[in-house]
């Protein structure tokens, strides 16, 4: 990513409910199991892969949104994900069908 800048920003779109309000009125003992909450909670972050430096403007590219979450039963959806990431930006100058 360093090598092509242009390609990629991080936005922050907003916070975790815990970030925003709180751990107060949470109950997070279910099934006889306490969880964890994080502390402080979280931002929600938005990937905008596009070549800023592009001749073509917004309305004439392709558009896609891609959730992805990290859930005890779930992992693959964010790591899949980075991974798609990581292979649209690496393989943004040498390969064409990306």
């Amino acid at each position: 990513l360093r090598s092509i800048p242009h390609l990629m920003t991080i936005n922050t779109i907003g916070e975790s409910y815990i970030k925003k309000y709180g751990t107060s009125g949470i109950n997070i003992t279910k099934y006889d199991i306490t969880y964890e909450l994080p502390p402080g909670g979280y931002d929600i972050l938005a990937f905008n892969i596009t070549a800023s430096n592009s001749t073509r403007q917004s309305p004439d590219k392709g558009k896609m949104l891609i959730a992805s979450r990290v859930h005890a039963r779930e992992w693959a959806t964010a790591e899949l994900n980075a991974r798609f990431i990581e292979a649209l930006v690496e393989g943004y100058e040498s390969d064409a069908d990306v």
